[in-house]
């Protein structure tokens, strides 16, 4: 079942039989292992929402990452204008399309930008509102991190996307889940950091900027469900290194904006002008312009 403007990828034949085998953790079900995760990001011109299985980390003293990710449902949202429409609907179709409810969920993870200053805003107040009605983690994953990791996993790889105002997002993945020189730069700058650093591949958009013969582009326009399960795998493995508790994390969630709104609070305060232009009616009465002369008729 496709909406418009939604490409869909359909879950495969084995994962359409799966049921729920609820268990009891923290004061509610879990139906998967591995643990299955919403993944959102909407920053970018085209949105994901995905369901993704990812390993728990392993415990003790083993080291590596687990294995891959697997995309479960994928829906991709390409009218740009219209992500804070779409999302409601996606998130209902990607859980329809697994079979599962929101209560399954081992947690949600959404993009936190660089990006649209709506995008990003629309992302995160869905998730927070869904994950604390569920008391579920939210993992907030930089919306560059997951677009490198949807066209590459080695470290070197540049993450560029439009920043408007004539300038790019750009920035570096390094190690686990360390994005590098994350910055707005100009075509021209952005140009020349390529020919600086020379990596193997870039992902993203990079119009207007001249990129060297030997850098591979994927034109991405905003990450993928793989990408975005990458990225998550990443930080929870991060977070058990370092022994957080993601529920305690989803209070510091903050959006990356790298730079102020295009939108400029009014210098002065429109309620006080409005304000006081009623009061000089009230004191001096409205000014009416005089009646002009009637016209003679010939």
């Amino acid at each position: 079942m496709g909406t418009s403007g939604v490409s869909v990828t359909r879950i495969p034949d084995r994962f359409q039989q799966r049921q729920a085998r609820p268990t009891v953790a923290a004061g509610r079900p879990r139906a998967h292992n591995p643990p299955m995760w919403l993944v959102v990001d909407t920053a970018l011109p085209r949105a994901a929402v995905g369901l993704v299985t990812v390993a728990a980390p392993a415990g003790g003293d083993v080291d590596g990452p687990g294995p891959a990710p697997i995309v479960e449902t994928e829906l991709l949202l390409t009218e740009t204008k219209r992500h804070a429409e779409r999302l409601p609907d996606a998130v209902a179709e990607v859980l329809q399309a697994a079979h599962i409810d929101v209560d399954a969920l081992e947690g949600i993870a959404v993009g936190t930008g660089p990006g649209s200053f709506i995008g990003i805003r629309t992302g995160l107040s869905f998730c927070k509102g869904l994950a604390a009605s569920r008391t579920i983690p939210l993992v907030g994953l930089p919306s560059l991190l997951s677009l490198a990791l949807s066209g590459s996993m080695a470290p070197g790889t540049v993450a560029a996307v439009d920043a408007r105002r004539g300038e790019r997002y750009l920035a570096t993945l390094g190690l686990g889940e360390e994005m590098l020189g994350l910055a707005a730069l100009s075509p021209a700058d952005a140009g020349a950091r390529l020919r600086v650093e020379r990596p193997a591949m870039v992902v993203g958009i990079l119009d207007g900027v001249d990129v060297p013969d030997d850098v591979d582009v994927e034109a991405f326009a905003g990450p993928t469900a793989l990408g975005l399960g990458r990225a998550l795998q990443r930080r929870l493995e991060s977070a058990h290194r370092r022994g957080l508790d993601l529920l305690d994390e989803r209070r510091d969630l903050v959006p990356i904006y790298l730079r102020d709104a295009d939108a400029k609070k009014p210098a002065t305060d429109p309620a006080w002008r409005r304000a006081a232009a009623l009061a000089t009616i009230a004191a001096d009465g409205p000014s009416i312009p005089p009646r002009p002369p009637a016209r003679d008729t010939p």
